[in-house]
């Protein structure tokens, strides 16, 4: 075999950084996405819709320490297929596809074109392909043994990363080559013996749910097609997609004009659709119909089938493992009798329950993660946090928002206020940034159910080993991959957290985000600024808010509410003040503040609504254009007070009977404004 491609580990050329590498393939060969460090397989779930050419973004995934390997996404978007040629457990792909390449009366002598080496000592050969091509699946093995093709919905781990520390290392640096006729009808031929996927028996084209399913695809799930990088692939399996779906070629053109080539950078004209759907229609594997909703679901049983139902659910409900467990759980009151009453465990009094979940929501750059990890110091280090007594003890702070580099400045930050080291902290810190790596401790699963995660379990035996007090995890849309608008998946993570929360007495504390409409949701209402289900509210019983005021007024003020407290009183509140990369502020110095702050706006009320009356300026206690607290927050006689703290003030004076809303002016114009009791008393 002396066309046999010849593996030589040692020749390629010498490695930029990871960076450097991912870029130069996005450039190269197509869309990049992110591996796990030091493997294969992708980061997150969902690498396909992640895949991209961005620069910025592609710095911002492989530009920091210790960075994610390289992924490559094959076929399709691309328009660029790999012949994977393994060398491990006996195979040889080399010298088998020379044997391939001889077989169909040629060879590989002067062929040429974009080669990497793997770890393994394997090689990637990178091909060009037409977009028909592009769109088929890869296969392993069909062409001969040592031989994979990585195709649509492939990837490949490109060069410049690592396993075990050997490098992806570039052998031929030339530009990728239009894959031979004779290796393009040898891959074709191997797919087409391969077992398509059936439609449904009687399947009708173009039923409704069908339409609209395919409908949602092109208007939100199918990726854009990009003129010039990889377009004509991408655009040619989204509609083989549709066709799966049980889609007619002429409504499949429709529906593609529609609502996919607007969203397409660069859309095409209507012809060219028309070429690409045909196209589609007359190449792709699968039967027509062969994803159809119908094609989904198993035909019902016979009611004959149901007829012992009860009979079942009554076997269910008296099986004796569920007998044991309601046994097991059932509270001896008699054996109760006489104990003390045990105390309620805390991690922090009145706010975080000390074997529990606790939720502390705030918009994004309010400091939630700042305020979360002054917290973990405070425990590590036994420190009041926020002038309030902490249970001492180890933390783990999971997040996936910040690099380490990050999280070395705020920790700096913190550990000077507090004259502290990093030392001091780390037999009792572990701190553990997953911003390059996938950090979701659940998924969903069939039907309405999650599932945990590999990384649940890594989290599960650190705490049995290191037994901390405290967990942090940075963020709920970080650590769950869920539905969170599902209520049962909402409710099933919160047990997941505490189940270990109970068996080893930690507090857990999760970081979220709340929704659009809950940004502008005041009160203590059941939910108000969660985003998801209000299973979140309602599974949890402890939640938390960090806000800001008046950014005009009071750029650095936050206040800390507890919006949900089972074990306490709820509205309790906290104000804070950003300074030097800490938040100060103490609950105790906060009640005597508040109470002085009440006053002083109460005072800055009566004396504006004064002036207001004697310039003949009368202010209502609706809202609208005269509402009070509006007009006088506008006023820079009022200092710094804002529209909710003065609005405070109008219904707590209200309510001392020292105001009221009076009637002045005619009976055709009666106007209602506000005016001091003593007024009301001069009048009568």
């Amino acid at each position: 075999m002396s066309d046999a491609i010849k593996f030589n580990a040692s020749s390629p050329k010498t490695q930029a950084s990871r960076v450097e590498s991912a870029m130069w393939c996005a450039r190269t060969i197509g869309p990049v996405f992110r591996c796990v460090r030091n493997g294969k397989p992708p980061l997150i779930e969902g690498w396909q819709r992640e895949a991209t050419t961005d620069a910025t973004m592609i710095r911002k995934w492989f530009g920091g320490l210790n960075p994610p390997n390289v992924g490559i996404a094959t076929g399709g978007p691309s328009g660029v297929i790999v012949v994977d040629l393994d060398r491990k457990d006996g195979k040889d792909g080399g010298k088998a596809l020379a044997a391939l390449a001889e077989a169909h009366g040629t060879s590989l002598a002067g062929s040429k074109t974009l080669t990497v080496v793997t770890p393994s000592g394997g090689m990637h050969l990178f091909y060009r392909v037409p977009a028909h091509v592009a769109a088929m699946t890869g296969n392993v093995g069909a062409l001969g043994d040592g031989i994979d093709i990585r195709a649509a919905g492939n990837l490949v781990v490109g060069a410049g990363s690592k396993i075990d520390g050997k490098p992806y290392r570039i052998l031929n640096d030339v530009p990728i080559a239009d894959m031979p006729q004779w290796l393009v009808a040898a891959f074709a031929a191997s797919k087409a013996k391969a077992e398509p996927r059936k439609a449904p028996g009687g399947l009708e084209l173009d039923m409704s749910a069908n339409v609209a399913a395919a409908t949602r695809y092109l208007s939100h799930d199918a990726a854009p097609a990009i003129d010039g990088n990889g377009g004509d692939a991408l655009t040619y399996a989204v509609a083989c997609e549709v066709r799966d779906m049980g889609i007619s070629e002429a409504v499949a053109f429709d529906l593609m004009l529609e609502h996919y080539n607007p969203r397409c950078i660069g859309p095409w004209e209507p012809d060219d659709m028309a070429v690409k759907v045909a196209n589609a229609y007359a190449y792709a594997q699968n039967a027509l119909g062969a994803d159809s909703i119908a094609a989904h679901f198993d035909e019902l049983p016979d009611d004959d089938d149901f007829a012992d139902i009860n009979a079942l659910l009554s076997k269910a409900a008296n099986d004796n493992g569920s007998k044991s467990v309601l046994a097991r759980a059932t509270l001896d009151l008699a054996a109760m009798s006489g104990q003390p009453i045990p105390e309620r465990n805390w991690h922090v009094e009145g706010w975080i329950p000390g074997n529990n979940v606790t939720l502390l929501y705030g918009d994004g750059g309010t400091g939630k993660s700042l305020l979360t990890m002054q917290l973990a110091v405070s425990t590590a280090a036994s420190r009041p946090w926020l002038g309030l007594p902490v249970r001492p003890g180890r933390v783990i702070y999971l997040t996936a928002e910040d690099d380490g580099d990050e999280l070395h400045r705020r920790i700096a930050d913190i550990a000077s206020q507090e004259g502290l080291s990093f030392r001091d902290l780390a037999a009792n810190m572990k701190i553990i940034p997953l911003v390059a790596d996938d950090p979701a401790l659940a998924v969903a699963s069939d039907g309405d159910r999650i599932k945990a995660t590999k990384r649940w379990g890594e989290l599960v035996d650190m705490i049995g080993g290191y037994k901390p007090k405290l967990i942090v995890l940075d963020t709920l849309a970080d650590v769950f991959a869920g539905n969170e608008n599902v209520r049962n998946q909402a409710r099933a993570f919160i047990a997941q957290l505490r189940a270990p929360a109970i068996a080893h007495d930690v507090a857990f504390v999760v970081l979220a985000h709340p929704s659009r409409a809950g940004l502008n949701t005041a009160g203590l209402t059941a939910g108000a600024g969660t985003s998801g289900s209000t299973a979140w509210h309602n599974s949890v019983r402890s939640r938390l808010e960090l806000a800001r005021g008046d950014e005009a007024k009071n750029p650095d003020g936050r206040t800390l509410t507890a919006k949900k407290a089972n074990y306490s009183r709820a509205g309790a509140a906290i104000q804070l003040r950003w300074e030097n990369g800490v938040f100060n502020g103490s609950a105790e110095a906060t009640t005597a503040e508040s109470e002085a702050a009440a006053r002083e706006a109460e005072r800055v009320f009566l004396d504006m609504l004064d002036a207001y009356a004697a310039a003949g300026r009368h202010v209502g206690a609706a809202t609208g254009t005269s509402y009070a607290p509006a007009m006088f927050a506008k006023d820079e006689r009022s200092g710094a007070l804002d529209n909710k703290q003065l609005a405070a003030a109008m219904n707590r004076l209200f309510a001392a009977g020292a105001i009221e809303v009076v009637t002045s002016g005619p009976p055709s114009k009666e106007r209602k404004h506000i005016a001091r009791a003593a007024e009301l008393e001069e009048a009568a």
